[in-house]
């Protein structure tokens, strides 16, 4: 189900946090390259609502997923 602020967006992945709340992932065109966004979304009966999103070029994916993977080793040495 594409959001109305990105119709173009191709859904990679979704990582359910609550019954009402999803982390996603997806990919969006913007200027002729590929944005990587994930986002926060919650279920209200309203709709879908955005809660905010952190987005990339996905030419640097590799560089944010180290990121979370070093973050990942920090929590899992205690």
């Amino acid at each position: 189900m594409a959001l109305k602020d990105a119709p173009d967006a191709v859904l990679v992945s979704e990582y359910q946090l609550s019954p009402r709340e999803v982390f996603r992932v997806e990919v969006c065109p913007v200027g002729g390259r590929d944005v990587v966004r994930l986002s926060r979304l919650k279920m209200t009966p309203d709709g879908i609502k955005r809660g905010g999103s952190f987005e990339f070029g996905a030419h640097r994916l590799a560089g944010v997923s180290k990121l979370i993977a070093d973050l990942e080793s920090y929590f899992n040495k205690s």
